[in-house]
């Protein structure tokens, strides 16, 4: 094998190997359907304060949780949050608030917003539409049981009640549940 050809292959298994998690999520017990979500409390991009338990009584919640910036920008995270982005008036709709959970430092933040944008199919001028949460600590991560090469992607249904309704926590990094399957999960919360 040519050198040029066998460095390329290296760089190849490299960067693979590197998208794969390097170590397993720390397993504690997850919150269950039926219980309050164990950590409400975030900091948004200007450093306030929001608190999920503020759309108690008024809305479900939608906490989809990133997995931060292992060393790149996520290609798996800024797919699902553009899809979440270009379907955000279906959430609206069923009075569900969508809120992304970013782990780890801050400064990659710009890096993931500008990744998600590329992929958007349509033009959104401002900020993103969908809420960004930092769990810099990742105080939240570990409070779920998702703490592993940052965060394991996982996505929880909030209701009205307050009460996790839905819980979804990936089993890989490619691992989430479809758009299509979290706005089925908001339906069934209507009926009876």
């Amino acid at each position: 094998m040519m050198p040029r050809t066998r460095i390329l292959i290296l760089v190849a298994v490299a960067v693979l190997a590197g998208c794969r998690r390097s170590e397993e999520p720390v397993r504690t017990s997850h919150p269950q359907v039926g219980q309050p979500f164990p950590y409400t409390r975030f900091l948004n991009g200007s450093g306030q304060v929001v608190d999920v338990g503020t759309w108690t009584g008024k809305k479900n919640v939608l906490l989809v949780f990133m997995r931060g910036f292992p060393g790149y920008v996520c290609p798996n995270c800024t797919r699902h949050t553009a899809q979440l982005i270009e379907r955000h008036d279906e959430f609206t709709t069923r009075n569900t608030q969508v809120l992304l959970v970013y782990p780890g430092p801050t400064e990659s933040i710009p890096q993931f917003v500008k990744a998600v944008r590329e992929l958007l199919t349509s033009t959104v001028t401002g900020e993103l539409p969908l809420p960004i949460l930092l769990d810099v600590d990742l105080a939240a991560v570990k409070a779920v049981g998702i703490q592993g090469d940052l965060a394991w992607p996982a996505s929880f249904i909030i209701g009205v009640d307050g009460l996790i309704k839905y819980g979804y926590i990936g089993k890989s990094y490619l691992d989430r549940p479809t758009v299509d399957e979290i706005l089925q999960a908001v339906d069934r919360l209507s009926q009876p």
